[in-house]
C-alpha cells in the first residue's frame, strides 16, 4: 500500500500514513529477522500460498521456541531495529544487510486493476484507524508533518 501523497493530507490521512509506516517497519523487521535466520528466504518462495504461510508460520514457531530456550545467543541485541519513543529516532541493525527476494508479487484480481484495489484497500484501513482501530493520537506524534 502507498501512504496518501502531498503535503495537503486531512487529519485521518495523516493518522493512515502514519500507522503504514509503523506497520511496513514492524512486518520489515519481523521478515528480514526470518532472513536472516532461515535459508529459505533467501530466494523466492515457489509454492502455493496455503504451502507458504505453513512455511512460514513453522519458522515463526521455530524462532519463538530458540527465542525462549537462549534469546541471548539467537537475538542479540543487533539482530533488530529499536525505536526511541521519545526522540522518535530508529536505530538500524545489522539483520537489513541480508536482504531477501523472497516475496514475489500478488497476482492481480480479475476484475480490478491494481491501482483500484489499493485505493479500496487504504480507504478500508483509513476508515479503521479512525474507528473501531482508533488508539489515542496526538498530532505531534505523526511523522508526516
Amino acid at each position: 500500500m502507498k501512504p496518501f501523497p502531498g503535503r495537503g493530507v486531512n487529519v485521518e490521512e495523516r493518522i493512515f500514513n502514519y500507522r503504514l509506516s509503523r506497520a511496513r517497519r514492524v512486518s520489515e523487521n519481523a521478515f528480514g529477522i526470518l532472513a536472516a535466520r532461515f535459508q529459505i528466504f533467501k530466494q523466492r518462495i515457489l509454492t502455493n500460498p496455503a504451502n507458504a504461510t505453513k512455511m512460514v508460520i513453522a519458522c515463526c514457531a521455530l524462532h519463538n521456541f530458540l527465542i525462549a530456550n537462549n534469546s541471548a545467543i539467537y537475538t542479540p541485541p543487533s539482530s533488530i531495529d529499536v525505536e526511541d519513543i521519545n526522540s522518535r529516532q530508529i536505530r538500524t541493525d545489522d539483520w537489513r544487510n541480508y536482504s531477501s527476494k523472497a516475496l514475489v508479487p500478488l497476482i492481480k484480481q480479475r476484475n480490478k486493476k491494481p491501482a483500484e484495489m489499493a485505493k479500496d484497500v487504504r480507504h478500508t484501513f483509513r476508515t479503521y484507524f479512525n474507528g473501531i482501530g482508533a488508539v489515542p493520537w496526538q498530532e505531534d506524534m505523526c511523522m508526516y508533518h
